[in-house]
């Protein structure tokens, strides 16, 4: 009957709506984290670029003019924004633009350019 054949359509589109928003909302959150990780990304960056135009103006060049970070120092405790400089001065001596000494102090390594790209690391 045609009653029946209305039921099943309004059925057939109802499944295709809630499909659709299924899969709206799936895209929303794919683009919520990819923001999210474009967004910290760029905070490292800025972190990183921090850092080493604070080492540069102190004029850390070597072990002999190494200072400290003190913003660098991890804590337990905690409050307002997430700070991204101890992770980027962590990755800034990994990759060898900053060279730390034993006693938690920290200079450019020797050819160092701070060019604000890619970390900032020259040949």
């Amino acid at each position: 009957s045609s009653s029946e054949a209305r039921r099943k359509a309004v059925r057939l589109i109802e499944s295709a709506l809630d499909d659709d928003e299924d899969r709206n909302i799936r895209l929303l959150a794919i683009g919520a984290l990819i923001l999210t990780l474009r967004i910290a990304g760029w905070k490292m960056k800025k972190a990183g670029d921090f850092i080493l135009r604070d080492l540069k103006e102190k004029k850390a060049f070597d072990p002999v003019s190494a200072v400290e970070l003190p913003y660098c120092k991890s804590s337990l405790f905690h409050v307002g924004l997430r700070d991204y400089r101890p992770k980027a001065l962590n990755a800034l001596v990994e990759n060898g633009s900053v060279r730390v000494l034993e006693g938690g102090r920290y200079y450019l390594r020797e050819g160092h350019k701070l060019t604000g790209t890619g970390g900032g690391a020259a040949a």
